[in-house]
Parts: C-alpha cells; sequence; structure tokens
C-alpha cells in the first residue's frame, strides 16, 4: 500500500513537472531505479527488495519506460555504485546517461524506533533537477528489520 501511494504521488509529479523539463519528449521519459540506501550509504536487503517493487509500480505505459537493471549492472559493478553512496554524484549521472534514461529514481530507507522512513526522489539527468520527491512511514516487523540490516554482499 505504502509502495502504490508513493508511486502513484511520484507518477503525478513527473506528469506535471516533466513538461517543462522535455516537451519534445512527448511525456514518455524512461526511468532507471537504483538501490534504496540506509542512512550509512550501504544497499541492505530491504533496499533492494523496494526498489525492486518499484519498478512494477512505477511502470506507466505511454508516460514512463523502465530501464531495466540488468542493463545498469553491466555499466558498473555494486562495489562502486554502494561506494557512491546517495549523493546524486556525477558518477550516478554518467551511469543513467549511459543506460539511455531520462529519469532516475534514488532514496534512503532509514530506521527509526520500531518504524522506516522511505524517502524518494526522481532527477533529471539532462538537468540534475529534482523533478518529484515523496517520503512516507511504514512500521517495521522482524522481518523487515533483518532485511534492513542486511547489507546486500
Amino acid at each position: 500500500m505504502v509502495l502504490q501511494e508513493v508511486s502513484d504521488l511520484l507518477k503525478k509529479q513527473i506528469e506535471v513537472n516533466g513538461k517543462t523539463f522535455s516537451p519534445e519528449k512527448k511525456n514518455t521519459f524512461k526511468l532507471a531505479v537504483l538501490p534504496l540506501f540506509n542512512e550509512s550509504g550501504a544497499i541492505t536487503i530491504l533496499g533492494t527488495t523496494i526498489s525492486s517493487r518499484l519498478l512494477s509500480k512505477m511502470y506507466d505505459p505511454g508516460k514512463i519506460v523502465l530501464v531495466e537493471k540488468s542493463q545498469l549492472g553491466r555499466l558498473i559493478d555494486e562495489q562502486s555504485f554502494q561506494k557512491s553512496g546517495l549523493i546524486l554524484s556525477n558518477q550516478n549521472l554518467e551511469i543513467g546517461r549511459l543506460s539511455g534514461a531520462d529519469l532516475i529514481l534514488l532514496g534512503t530507507v532509514q530506521f527509526d524506533d520500531q518504524s522506516f522512513l522511505l524517502q524518494l526522489r526522481v532527477v533529471s539527468l539532462q538537468s540534475g533537477e529534482i523533478l518529484a520527491v515523496a517520503e512516507s512511514v511504514f512500521d517495521s516487523d522482524d522481518s523487515l528489520y533483518n532485511q534492513y540490516r542486511s547489507v546486500k554482499p
């Protein structure tokens, strides 16, 4: 439910802000969804699971086309990705450009006293501008907490 709400919010913002971003594109954008980081900048199993689920939620035929993660994986390896942290670095912008994406979705999942804070943003790879933001809080349980603590190898 949380992912559906945040993805709907992001898609609406992309639709509105995308018109000024790229009118020649007829409002069809290629979106790369990156793994989500924790507050330490590590990719966890929970962050990977959430970003994978966001793929299907963000797909919007005729408006948002998704770039396959394996395509991103050919451009970089996971280790350098983890070291890049949450920062929208020149490296992340270049990764997105090389993948053919117009937009990149990135964010964090943070644990705070029995709940998680999910923060997402969609950034234009052409201008570096943030086109959409969403934030949500969801309750933790033992399974989610264990996924959060497990850093992806």
